[in-house]
């Protein structure tokens, strides 16, 4: 799993003026990460708490997020190495720190928010739960967990729920 999102790190599409790794298509992916880096936005505008993107790939949702809110710490989690680098290369502030993993958050750590997109639905079912205690685990007692996804359900017949 770990080379696959390393040859992804690797393939790019501009759009905009920027580099997207996307597999969905750019217009969409890009129209989705505005909304739901504005909903993030809201909910720790003024804060000064901890902040982990599970997933993070380039980093571009931390860079964003850190613009409007340089009083968080923030600290990404992806499981390609060169998409770690590319993060880093993007986001050279002393309150931005990643890590390479593929089980979880390793960071000795516990975060006020944690929030991932587009991350699950690339994920086998074995290693699910097991990701979910390691994020529960590394969550404030009131903390959150933001998980966005867009997944398609579709019964036996193919008809969509």
């Amino acid at each position: 799993m770990m080379k696959y999102w390393d040859k992804r790190a690797n393939m790019g599409y501009f759009y905009k003026g920027e580099k997207f790794y996307t597999i969905t298509a750019v217009p969409y992916y890009y129209k989705r990460r505005n909304i739901i880096i504005n909903r993030i936005s809201s909910l720790i505008a003024n804060k000064n708490i901890k902040i982990c993107d599970f997933g993070c790939g380039d980093g571009e949702y931390i860079r964003k997020l850190h613009e409007k809110n340089k009083n968080c710490t923030f600290h990404g989690v992806d499981i390609s190495k060169d998409m770690i680098l590319e993060a880093e290369r993007r986001n050279k502030y002393n309150n931005i720190t990643f890590e390479v993993s593929g089980d979880g958050i390793n960071k000795d750590e516990i975060f006020d928010l944690v929030y991932s997109s587009a991350v699950f639905a690339h994920i086998g079912d074995e290693i699910l739960l097991p990701l979910f205690k390691n994020i529960y685990n590394h969550i404030q007692e009131n903390g959150m967990f933001i998980l966005c996804e867009k997944l398609r359900l579709v019964d036996i017949l193919g008809k969509i729920l």
